[in-house]
């Protein structure tokens, strides 16, 4: 359910584009707060919602801070969910470069 609202070009046009600009404060008010539901909503939301959220905010930080990362020539671009998997992984994995920035 959560995965077909979070595809549904209703809330999110080009749902299978990578598009971090959908998430800026501007999209975020024009579109139903319903629409992401992440960690659920409502009295039974995850209690680490905010914690979750801001730790992998840090996290991404924390890497970019002092790695490049871009893709490669293994990175499927156009991947496919695995239909099998518990989570949202797509079939053929996920394959980046990640090169150490110079100290500058």
């Amino acid at each position: 359910m959560i995965h077909a609202i979070q595809r549904d070009p209703t809330y999110f046009p080009n749902p299978n584009e990578f598009d971090p600009e959908r998430f800026n404060d501007e999209a975020v008010k024009n579109r139903h707060p319903m629409s992401f539901l992440s960690f659920g909503d409502g009295p039974r939301n995850c209690i680490g919602a905010r914690f979750g959220s801001m730790q992998t905010k840090v996290g991404i930080v924390k890497i970019l801070e002092k790695y490049t990362v871009d893709i490669c020539d293994k990175t499927d671009k156009d991947f496919k969910i695995n239909p099998r998997g518990a989570l949202l992984t797509p079939q053929n994995g996920i394959y980046l470069k990640i090169t150490k920035t110079p100290i500058v």
